[in-house]
């Protein structure tokens, strides 16, 4: 196995472990424990991420992605800080499902350009 491959499968799994964490840091928004958990798998799967870019995958849609990961990010922090003071979040929520979308079909080849 090389280094690539292990950059794609810690990218791949911090991909679903994030998701599952979002929600669980969403839905009980009151505590801090899983949302701490959830930064340190937003570091995980940009470090595996930028690793994939920078060995050998440098393509334009791959550059895309990772600038639609951060804005995605952003957006799960904005939705669980703003549910946690009691303002409304609907409208970064839809919009946070389209991006995620977005970067699964670019991920699995669904997209390209």
């Amino acid at each position: 196995m090389d280094l690539w491959e292990i950059f794609f499968k810690a990218h791949q799994g911090s991909w679903g472990v994030l998701v599952v964490l979002y929600l669980i840091s969403y839905i009980f928004s009151k505590q801090k424990i899983t949302h701490m958990i959830l930064r340190l798998f937003y570091v995980i799967m940009l470090v595996s991420g930028i690793g994939m870019l920078a060995l050998g995958a440098l393509q334009t849609v791959f550059i895309v992605k990772l600038v639609i990961a951060v804005l995605a990010i952003g957006l799960m922090e904005m939705t669980i800080l703003r549910k946690r003071r009691n303002e409304p979040t609907g409208a970064f929520f839809i919009l946070l499902i389209v991006l995620v979308a977005v970067l699964v079909s670019i991920g699995y080849g669904y997209i390209r350009f």
